[in-house]
């Protein structure tokens, strides 16, 4: 429930994934309550992930090299951003 889904931005689909959500609650508290829920949700979610996975090891250099020019990339795309920039 809640309202249509929001334009994603174009600076935003340089940065974040087609799953990414938007969300602007305006003054809804019970949106943004609800929202608050589901994003904890999602962060124990991950966290219980991660705490499965193991480092990439030392003997795979791409696989490290592609997910560290992922990052960078994303960082970078972040820094452009003004609104991320001044809440960084």
């Amino acid at each position: 429930s809640g309202s249509p889904a929001a334009r994603v931005p174009d600076w935003a689909r340089e940065i974040f994934s087609d799953r990414c959500v938007l969300f602007r609650p305006g003054k809804d508290e019970d949106k943004i309550e609800r929202f608050l829920k589901y994003a904890t949700a999602l962060a124990r979610s991950h966290l219980q992930i991660t705490k499965q996975w193991a480092p990439v090891p030392e003997d795979k250099p791409a696989t490290r090299r592609q997910l560290v020019a992922a990052q960078s990339r994303y960082a970078s795309k972040q820094r452009e951003n003004a609104r991320t920039r001044d809440v960084l």
